[in-house]
């Protein structure tokens, strides 16, 4: 037995609704250290493609799953040497040293064995596996003068794939194809160390070839599976909404919530603000939904196994539309902890990372409460439908001026006001604790949140 200290990087849960995905593009190879939080695999959802991070320093072993290959959540994808491993590894069988030999000898092109596992081994500083001296000649790879990265300094199938790449800039394998379709140089992307095929498809294309080649039909090839992915996306959230509407017992409650105090004081610490740095009444608004939900737990967390699980943190989903069609949810973690500038600078992000397909794995946890507004286009009012298990959904439409009667009864004022509505569980609470989530809401446009925006125009 020998003792490896390998573990498995699985195909993530990109969204509680998610059930498979399918690799685009490898930003690494077998070999190279990735740091924590460091992108290594661009994952297609239904809804968009997704840049899928590390959560622990290491260094890849195999890549398991090939570029264009589709499946199961929690399916290995590749295996990687953790910088730190457990003190508990997974224990993998040896075959016997003859096995080894034969199976390398009847077929020594094949690299079968993973990247430091049984049967591609060496000694420390020699490489004595057959399979591995194959590949070392097949990769022009001097094998007398290799750094083992293995147990004991031994060489391993990932140091000699390593010395086969040359120093400095990397393209990878679906970088290449995009820049043979684009008929692109890759002298184009020399300032880059790491070229992707996201990088090639945004680089405007270059002149074409005299001669007409198959690869003009990539473009139409592209809108066929984009078209497809929006009917798979839209047929999606129509399996969700019904599964949702099948399942949880909805209330709606509605409200409008006067922001003249808030967008009064909005506007005096914009003044004081750069025109990029500017915050929209949307994000006071994701502000107010985030910390209402803090002040009402009980609708802060999820239906399961016959029960309501509260949530420790408020992590807030917020649908994004995109301009493909259809819409997406990522997730803005511990929302309620955010200030206003916070807020928006999150709030950009997400948009602008889901409308380019950019998003990554750690924007896709899973959401405590969901907030959907329709923006300055918008209808006055919409009405949510919940994303199980949660057991709360927010809805906000178009901020207009409004008739306002006065508070003594004398007259009446035109304000500006927003429509909130409360899709709620019925399993959970009631139209009375949901008029508390509204109610603190206005509390909070009115009192905490202009506090803060005044604080924030002194301080700029």
């Amino acid at each position: 037995m020998t003792t490896s200290t390998t573990t498995a990087f699985a195909m993530p849960s990109l969204g509680a609704d998610m059930d498979e995905g399918r690799i685009v593009e490898w930003l690494v190879a077998p070999g190279d250290h990735v740091e924590r939080g460091q992108i290594v695999v661009i994952v297609q959802t239904e809804k968009s493609d997704i840049e899928v991070e590390v959560f622990e320093s290491a260094t890849v072993d195999e890549i398991l799953v090939g570029e264009g290959e589709l499946v199961p959540v929690g399916t290995p994808i590749a295996r990687m040497v953790p910088d730190h491993p457990s003190a508990a590894p997974v224990e993998e069988s040896e075959p016997e040293p003859a096995a080894a030999e034969t199976a390398a000898s009847s077929a020594p092109a094949a690299p079968a064995a993973a990247a430091g596992g049984p049967g591609v081994e060496s000694e420390a500083g020699h490489v004595t596996s057959p399979v591995l001296r194959h590949l070392a000649e097949e990769l022009h790879v001097d094998a007398t003068h290799l750094h083992g990265s293995g147990p004991g300094g031994r060489v391993v199938r990932a140091d000699v794939e390593r010395a086969a790449r040359p120093a400095g800039r990397r393209i990878t394998p679906r970088a290449r194809r995009l820049m043979v379709e684009r008929n692109l140089a890759p002298e184009r992307f020399a300032d880059r160390s790491l070229v992707t095929g996201a990088d090639v498809l945004a680089a405007p294309a270059a002149a074409p070839s005299i001669e007409p080649s198959a690869s003009e039909a990539a473009p139409e090839q592209r809108a066929a599976t984009e078209r497809t992915r929006q009917e798979s996306m839209r047929r999606h959230i129509a399996e969700l909404m019904s599964r949702s509407w099948r399942e949880i017992p909805h209330y709606h409650l509605a409200q409008r919530l006067d922001l003249s105090v808030a967008l009064e004081h909005l506007g005096a610490a914009n003044e004081r603000r750069p025109l990029a740095d500017r915050i929209v009444p949307g994000a006071l608004l994701l502000c107010a939904a985030a910390r209402a939900a803090r002040k009402v737990p009980q609708c802060n967390g999820w239906w399961h196994g016959g029960r309501f699980e509260g949530s420790d943190t408020v992590d807030l989903g917020l649908v994004l539309s995109l301009r493909s069609g259809g819409v997406i949810v990522p997730t803005i973690q511990r929302a309620d902890e955010l200030s206003p500038a916070e807020m928006m600078e999150r709030m950009t992000e997400l948009v602008q990372r889901a409308r380019q397909g950019r998003l990554r794995s750690s924007h896709l946890g899973e959401a405590s409460i969901t907030v959907t507004s329709l923006g300055e286009r918008g209808a006055d009012e919409v009405i949510g439908v919940i994303h199980p298990p949660q057991v709360a959904l927010v809805g906000f439409g178009a901020v207009r001026n409004e008739v306002w009667p006065e508070a003594d009864g004398t007259g009446i004022v035109v304000r500006p006001t927003v429509h909130a509505t409360l899709a709620g569980d019925h399993r959970a609470t009631d139209g009375v604790v949901g008029s508390r989530l509204l109610t603190q809401m206005q509390s909070l446009l009115d009192g905490a949140l202009p506090d803060e925006l005044d604080a924030l125009a002194g301080g700029t």
